[in-house]
């Protein structure tokens, strides 16, 4: 056994550092996230806006004093193994889906997206959609009908990643030569990035998150943006834990600042600052009726 013991940390010695650190006794939290930055933004005390995850994130951190946060790099696959095995493990921004809730326990949401959308860059001539492809209220089909008429263009996606049981299950029933799946973090940047270059022909996002990406990258790029047929109109990420008598504590923990944090202006800023002005009524919208209060309102100076 303790040859065995050896061997698994000798081929995994970052795994075994987590799996051997102390117990939830002493509430260490491992944080596993596939932002290469996190690490280094998520614990310093800081008011710079990042982005709407970063920025809900530091404020969730900040009103739980009573955990000792040990963020780690992983990418998605490898955050879902963790999750199953460290009892004292949490990832942020995840999607709900029926697969993932037999494995993990999900807090509240702590961030709100509206709808995802299909991009692609509209000089590129070998993108543009067919006509077939689109609903009488020019919303996309579906993802299949991007390729009815080329099947050499290709859809870049991050690897782990869950767009939601109606696209998940669309993106597994196309033909693998037409994917593009990426590891690695940074993962929306990453895929803008390679739009730019058109080393991919579409990507899927939320307009935040293509936003802060090409803000961040300096890029300046013409995107055409679709709408995508039968998508719910916004999307909430949610905090994961492992499924142990301690994760169900930290959820607790989380859910309970979570409800003080969805009243401050803060937390509701964290995501408005990323709305474009043209969506913000839609996104107060979504914002009273996922967290159930009112658009809280800047105290004043």
């Amino acid at each position: 056994m303790r040859f065995i013991t050896f061997y698994f940390c000798a081929l995994s010695l970052f795994f075994c550092q987590l799996s051997n650190a102390s117990t939830p006794d002493n509430m260490e939290l491992y944080w596993l996230t596939n932002e290469v930055n996190d690490h280094e933004t998520l614990l310093r005390p800081s008011s710079e806006k990042l982005s709407t995850a970063n920025d809900t994130i530091r404020l969730l951190m900040e009103n739980l004093p009573q955990y000792q946060f040990k963020v780690h790099l992983a990418q998605g696959p490898s955050i879902n193994r963790l999750l199953e095995k460290l009892p004292n493990s949490c990832a942020p921004n995840r999607i709900k889906t029926p697969e993932r809730l037999e494995k993990f326990i999900y807090s509240l949401p702590i961030n709100l997206y509206l709808d995802l959308h299909l991009y692609y860059k509209k000089e590129n001539t070998f993108s543009k959609i067919p006509l077939s492809a689109l609903n009488e209220q020019q919303q996309l089909l579906n993802l299949s009908s991007l390729f009815s008429e080329s099947h050499e263009n290709l859809l870049g996606v991050d690897e782990g990643r869950s767009f939601g049981a109606m696209l998940d299950e669309q993106i597994a029933s196309l033909n693998a030569h037409n994917i593009i799946v990426r590891g690695g973090g940074n993962r929306s940047r990453a895929l803008v990035k390679m739009l730019f270059k058109e080393r991919i022909n579409y990507i899927i996002d939320y307009p935040t998150m293509i936003k802060e990406s090409l803000n961040t990258l300096s890029i300046e790029m013409d995107l055409v943006s679709l709408e995508i047929a039968n998508m719910p109109s916004y999307i909430t990420g949610h905090i994961a834990c492992n499924k142990s008598e301690f994760g169900k504590e930290v959820i607790a923990d989380i859910n309970n600042v979570l409800r003080k944090l969805y009243k401050t202006h803060a937390f509701y800023e964290a995501h408005s600052h990323y709305i474009d002005k043209a969506d913000i009524e839609d996104f107060n919208r979504a914002y009273k009726e996922v967290y159930q209060t009112d658009i809280p309102k800047k105290a004043p100076q």
